[in-house]
């Protein structure tokens, strides 16, 4: 691969919704409700403390505000309940597979208190 390219499932850069916090790979549950109002179970493959990239059956559009439960402490926990707008859409290429997107999120407010459960989701992560 030369400097130049990036890996195919990259997400192209959006000028004005780059994530402003470090991102951290994670591969923790979440529940996405978007407009119609179905809880869809999700994947989340990277976080921080202002947006996540998820693998999703649901096909959200570019703008739409979700609703997600986030289960960073473990699915026997209470969810993080958050709202988010979707900044990016890519299809997802894997072969046979449930998941048909792979959505980027914005959330509308930092996830401030989240820090630890992040740092821990993304050290078990890298092990």
């Amino acid at each position: 691969m030369s400097a130049d390219s990036k890996p195919p499932d990259s997400i192209p850069p959006s000028t004005d919704e780059r994530r402003k916090a470090a991102r951290n790979v994670v591969c923790v549950p979440a529940r996405v409700s978007p407009r119609e109002g179905v809880d869809k179970l999700s994947l989340i493959e990277d976080i921080s403390l202002t947006g996540a990239r998820l693998l999703t059956r649901c096909e959200p559009e570019m703008g739409e505000n979700l609703r997600l439960s986030l289960y960073l402490s473990g699915t026997n926990e209470a969810p993080t309940i958050v709202m988010a707008r979707v900044v990016r859409l890519l299809p997802f290429d894997g072969a046979e597979t449930l998941w048909r997107r792979r959505v980027a999120v914005v959330f509308e407010h930092p996830l401030h208190g989240c820090e630890q459960e992040i740092h821990s989701l993304a050290e078990e992560e890298a092990r």
